[in-house]
């Protein structure tokens, strides 16, 4: 564990002995983010510190962890780390962008790749059979992510045996909304390619072994769209309210909070 590491560092003692009103401008941000570490763990490698900054990172983490106290006002230390790293994060994905615009770019040059409005490229590999999805229905995929250099992100799902599930009108990513898409509609058994800039995916900050700025390359089959049951009436047609209560209701059973 990263702070387990730092906690055990010879900057601890450094750190320790740095107290309130000691800490420099400048630093603050740095204190700040330490302070947050404790109660976000898992974000101190995607800020890229030098060395010289971890000293008023580990005097954050110390005073948060012990309990005496924060060496600066604490309406101030959220505000200030999340300045901070919403910064880090923001110049890191801006260069990762950069270098992955020619693959995003050969992507729409491909036969039969259609440019979506926000970047998104769709090519159709297989034509699909049957209806395509209602914004109240399931649908079953299989897919597998790739970044621009190959490397697989994620096949968990790719095997045919470990199928994904999810409401059309709410899918995984938000570049996956094609799927459940009037403007490209897709059948079951279609199977598609769909690249995906950074702010269509995973964002400034990514996950999963997706960097953040990453373009990310997704290559999906619709193995099945699965229409939620009605029982029917004779009543009159739900209401919108009734349908939507119906479709949380429906989203609950494969996305809790």
């Amino acid at each position: 564990m990263i702070i387990a590491a730092v906690f055990l560092s010879p900057a601890w003692t450094v750190a320790a002995s740095v107290r309130s009103g000691s800490i420099p401008k400048g630093s603050r941000p740095l204190y700040a983010v330490g302070y947050e570490l404790v109660a976000q763990p898992g974000i101190l490698k995607t800020l890229g510190l030098k060395t010289e900054d971890l000293k008023y990172v580990l005097m954050g983490m110390r005073d948060a962890a012990m309990g005496d106290g924060a060496a600066m006002p604490s309406k101030d230390i959220f505000m200030s780390a999340s300045k901070f790293m919403a910064a880090r994060w923001a110049a890191k994905a801006a260069m990762r962008a950069k270098a992955d615009e020619p693959f995003l770019a050969e992507a729409g040059r491909q036969p039969d790749a259609k440019i979506l409005r926000d970047g998104v490229v769709v090519r159709l590999m297989k034509e699909g059979k049957g209806r395509w999805p209602h914004t109240s229905d399931l649908v079953v995929v299989n897919y597998k992510s790739a970044l621009s250099d190959g490397s697989i992100v994620d096949k968990s799902h790719w095997n045919s045996s470990n199928p994904m599930t999810f409401p059309a009108m709410a899918p995984p990513v938000g570049c996956w909304r094609i799927v459940g898409d009037a403007q490209f509609p897709i059948k079951a058994g279609a199977e598609l390619q769909v690249t995906c800039p950074a702010m269509a995916a995973y964002g400034i900050r990514g996950a999963g072994g997706v960097p953040g700025g990453a373009v990310v390359q997704f290559t999906i089959k619709v193995a099945r769209i699965i229409q939620p049951h009605e029982p029917r009436s004779r009543n009159k047609p739900k209401s919108p309210s009734e349908r939507r209560k119906q479709l949380e209701k429906l989203q609950s059973q494969f996305w809790p909070k």
